[in-house]
Order: C-alpha cells, then sequence, then structure tokens
C-alpha cells in the first residue's frame, strides 16, 4: 500500500476480536519483543516492536467494539510512522 509521496510501505490493516489486554500479554510472552502503551487520536493503544528488525511493528488501537490492528515493515526504520498513519484512520473509522 503507497501512503503520501513517494512511500512504499507493506502492511496488512485488520479489525480484530482480541483485546488489548491480550495482545500485551502475548507481547509480553514473546522474548526480545519491545512494548509501549500510547493514545491514537484519544483511543488507549499498544505497539510491539522488536529493536533486533527496526521498523518492524505491530500496532493495536481501541476501538468501540473492535481493535484495529496495523501490522507491517515501515521504510523509515521506525515505528512512529503506524502511528501517524493510525492517528488519522481512527477518527475516519470512528465516525462510521
Amino acid at each position: 500500500m503507497a501512503y503520501g509521496p513517494g512511500r512504499s510501505e507493506k502492511f496488512h490493516l485488520e479489525s480484530v476480536n482480541f483485546t488489548l489486554q491480550y495482545f500485551k500479554s502475548w507481547v509480553e510472552g514473546v522474548q526480545q519483543q519491545e512494548m509501549r502503551e500510547l493514545e491514537v487520536a484519544g483511543r488507549a493503544a499498544v505497539l510491539e516492536s522488536d529493536s533486533k528488525y527496526p521498523g518492524q511493528c505491530i500496532l493495536a488501537v481501541e476501538m468501540t467494539d473492535y481493535r484495529l490492528l496495523l501490522d507491517g515493515v515501515y521504510s523509515s526504520g521506525s515505528c512512529d510512522y503506524p502511528v501517524k498513519l493510525a492517528g488519522e484512520l481512527v477518527p475516519l473509522l470512528a465516525a462510521k
């Protein structure tokens, strides 16, 4: 999926029914994974990454009756991009 000028990111976006607590428990159970709790567009979120693979991230965002999941590899080598992208998508999806 291309998003923005000159970008070609590889990620998938899906709605999932597991809770953020379940996702956090999964991340905590995987060695070498880093987890950060944050807010995206005013909603609770959890970001999982691995310092061995810069730019490979999974972001789960709490929505009303599901969780939004962005899973991918980002060319910047940082997990800032999926957080920014989710910040733009969440208000659009919440309005539906």
